[in-house]
């Protein structure tokens, strides 16, 4: 007895012919992107690049944070052609509005605003090689 899976299942749901062609005709696809998947991998992108940085005690201000998506953005637009179709009547505009608004919260909300490369961390650590140096062979 065969097993399927959720998407099997979920597809065949959805139209019995597509599933057909993908799972009984095997016919390969293009990998079709769109403006919403392109807005949430630069959105990944940049904050996986943002804490990066803050990993290595580099805290970048928002306005390179959202330089940094910018160049991301336009990258995976440029990538994708003009086939790119948007929902209703957004814009390319739209989303990148939508990502300002986005960073703007994220900040606020995380106080990355506030965030000195002096970290707490780095200050415990200092304290305790203090501690430390005192009891040296």
């Amino acid at each position: 007895m065969p097993t399927y899976s959720f998407s099997q299942v979920g597809l065949y749901n959805q139209c019995p012919k597509k599933y057909q062609f993908r799972y009984l005709d095997r016919v390969e696809t293009e990998f079709v992107s769109s403006p919403d998947l392109i807005l949430w991998t630069s959105v990944h992108a940049t904050l996986e690049w943002l804490y990066k940085q803050i990993n290595i005690f580099i805290v970048p201000t928002k306005e390179e944070t959202l330089a940094k998506f910018h160049e991301l953005w336009d990258g995976w637009i440029k990538e994708a052609g003009e086939w790119l179709m948007y929902k209703w009547d957004q814009t390319a505009s739209d989303y990148i509005r939508r990502w300002e608004h986005y960073i703007d919260s994220y900040y606020n909300k995380n106080r990355l605003n506030r965030i000195t490369t002096d970290f707490p961390i780095k200050r415990r650590l200092r304290k305790r090689m203090k501690i430390f140096q005192r009891f040296r062979w």
